[in-house]
């Protein structure tokens, strides 16, 4: 049964309680993780709570209830699984603003929040970069073409917090840069912000547009100097892409963390230690895979010695003459780094987060 308009569906104390011990009494909004439980200032024996449990779906009907879901019963819409722990500043923030926030975003945020409790109790410590983004979506039109849209749908999907702050607002740049040519220049009626647990993709229906020419413009041109702020932060740990797809413009950035993120997302890579022989030769079909790769990635194995990067590197050298190998690990002494940097054409790419 549906809450009448303006009566709200309460959460009993105990789910109340449970939402707060399982977030580990902090803040859920990403980035923030503020406490919301210590020793009250008027009583010495007493804890005070800053936190408040909010409803993922509305907790009653009105005007401006986005997250009302009428379908609900009043025992799922009073459930655990309909909240989420917030300090009191984020919680006011995602209750008055139901369009930004909405349920599937949310219950991203409670999972997260679960998960980063678990491991902050068992290890301690708890390390964000090692995280996959939130899956969020965004439609920017002129309307709402402006810097602060995608900075707030960058928060909302945990980029700075993932993906480190300086990445987060070289990616962030660029994407505002080309939302805005495909609105003002190429004629598109809207841009689809697409946001993935690995990418930040962009679609488009204006006129085709390549964003990797825009360094070849002048200096002083926005779009130039955003494509080169954010290859001089990402470096070779960056794939940028731009292709038309479903009769769409399709712009990717993503910023390679894993060697997984490597092969999920180009069919340039080579596995050193499964696409090569014992002599160090790559056989003849993995070099027929990657033939047309202007940029090979080579997965190499932790703890890699000088040995095979000896043996290795001069097969590497003549067997990609003339095209850049992107050497990627992340156990591998700085010693043996060096050695595969000797190769013509090469360079040791780090996977190590924070490097």
């Amino acid at each position: 049964m549906s809450a009448p308009s303006g009566k709200r569906d309460e959460f009993p104390a105990a789910v109340k309680t449970a939402l707060a011990q399982r977030a580990g009494h902090c803040c859920s909004f990403p980035g923030c993780h503020a406490p919301t439980a210590g020793p009250s200032q008027e009583q010495h024996d007493a804890a005070a709570n800053t936190g408040m449990a909010c409803h993922i779906a509305a907790a009653a009907s009105g005007p401006g209830a986005r997250r009302f879901v009428p379908t609900m019963t009043k025992a799922e819409r009073t459930d655990y699984h309909n909240g989420i722990w917030m300090c009191r500043t984020h919680g006011d923030l995602i209750d008055r603003d139901e369009v930004r926030f909405t349920i599937p975003l949310l219950k991203q945020w409670r999972v997260l929040a679960e998960k980063r409790a678990e491991i902050a109790q068992a290890l301690g410590r708890f390390d964000p970069a090692r995280f996959d983004l939130f899956r969020h979506e965004v439609e920017i039109a002129r309307e709402n073409l402006n810097e602060t849209t995608i900075g707030e749908a960058f928060i909302d999907a945990g980029v700075p917090l993932f993906w480190r702050t300086a990445v987060a607002g070289a990616v962030r740049d660029y994407v505002f840069e080309i939302a805005q040519n495909a609105l003002t220049h190429g004629g598109a009626s809207a841009v689809r912000l697409l946001i993935t647990p690995k990418t930040i993709q962009m679609f488009d229906d204006g006129a085709a547009f390549d964003p990797r020419t825009l360094p070849n413009l002048p200096k002083h041109r926005g779009g130039g100097m955003a494509v080169r702020a954010l290859r001089g932060t990402l470096g070779d740990r960056l794939i940028i892409s731009a292709h038309p797809r479903d009769g769409q413009n399709h712009y990717t950035v993503q910023y390679l963390r894993l060697q997984s993120d490597i092969v999920s997302e180009t069919p340039c890579h080579l596995d050193f230690e499964n696409d090569m022989s014992r002599r160090g030769v790559v056989e003849q079909h993995h070099l027929e895979k990657v033939a047309h790769c202007e940029t090979i990635y080579i997965l190499l194995p932790d703890f890699m010695s000088y040995s095979k990067a000896v043996d290795y590197g001069s097969n590497l050298a003549e067997s990609f003459a003339g095209r850049q190998v992107l050497f990627v690990g992340q156990e591998v002494s700085q010693g043996v780094r060096d050695l595969l940097n000797l190769v013509p054409g090469s360079r040791f790419v780090s996977l190590v987060v924070g490097e």
